[in-house]
């Protein structure tokens, strides 16, 4: 009986080793990924009362469905004039600053003509 020793953990050699850090890494991703799981699992589980009326939930505002045939026609006719009013202002101040732009280049003296007369 004195063969035997006092303990099996003290004869298993190598049974552990050191602990890498990409070893460190792999188990922190597993316990995030449980994690993040179980708590998804807890989100499903919970019951439709912590969530707010089922009422409330359905019945929040939506788009409805916009009249059809003569009842649209003024509508449709005033979208359509403020749309082109807006492109046509658009479109003025644009000609407008090129217009600007063009008297202005036509009161400055050309380019590259005053280094010719002093040579």
């Amino acid at each position: 009986m004195a063969d035997r020793t006092t303990s099996f953990a003290k004869s298993i050699e190598s049974l552990t080793h050191p602990e890498s850090a990409l070893d460190e890494a792999r188990r922190l991703r597993d316990a995030f990924t449980r994690r993040a799981e179980h708590q998804q699992i807890e989100r499903q589980k919970e019951r439709p009362e912590d969530r707010g009326s089922w009422l409330i939930a359905n019945d929040a505002p939506a788009p409805r469905p916009a009249p059809s045939g003569p009842m649209r026609w003024p509508a449709d006719r005033e979208a359509s004039a403020t749309r082109m009013s807006a492109e046509r202002n658009r479109e003025n101040r644009k000609i407008a600053a090129a217009e600007l732009a063009h008297a202005f280049r036509q009161r400055q003296p050309p380019r590259g003509h005053e280094r010719d007369r002093e040579r």
